[in-house]
């Protein structure tokens, strides 16, 4: 409901907006068993928008992850920016966005402040898509080790330091 116009207007999210909104939600519940169960510790969830981070360097750019995670396994901490992916964006705007990552993370910011870069965890609903997005990030053009891509049937594993 938009209440600054004349005429309010009611607004209904599309079918795609409502599946990706569900499947980051499906993360943070997933992660929350797992927490119940002992396996990890979540140490802290930010959603949107809290989760935006600015990018001094490139004029009126915001980074704008699904997630922030920091969990806590093996007595170890994994920090993620967590890109839920539908398939539904073609691969040049996903090299866009992962390109935006690497500039935050060369900008020093986020590990002036955290002390670490979050690393950035691409989730994908099959195996078909991982693989491609795993083919968009291979060549160089990214830090190694900054991009990981997972299914959705994977993350938990991954997300607290498992198989990658």
């Amino acid at each position: 409901l938009d209440e600054q116009r004349a005429r309010p207007r009611r607004y209904e999210p599309s079918a795609a907006f409502v599946d990706h909104q569900l499947a980051v939600s499906q993360i943070v519940v997933d992660l929350t068993l797992a927490a119940r169960r002992g396996r990890l510790e979540i140490l802290a969830v930010q959603g949107e928008p809290a989760c935006w981070r600015t990018l001094p360097a490139i004029a009126r750019s915001v980074l704008r992850p699904d997630l922030y995670l920091a969990v806590g396994a093996a007595d170890l901490e994994y920090r993620w920016f967590v890109e839920v992916d539908r398939g539904t964006h073609h691969r040049p705007a996903v090299v866009r966005k992962a390109q935006l990552y690497e500039s935050y993370y060369r900008s020093g910011v986020e590990q002036s402040t955290g002390g670490v870069f979050p690393r950035v965890a691409w989730i994908t609903p099959e195996p078909t898509r991982a693989a491609r997005l795993r083919e968009a990030f291979d060549g160089g053009e990214f830090s190694e080790g900054l991009m990981l891509v997972s299914t959705a049937d994977k993350a938990i594993d991954v997300l607290s330091g498992g198989e990658s």
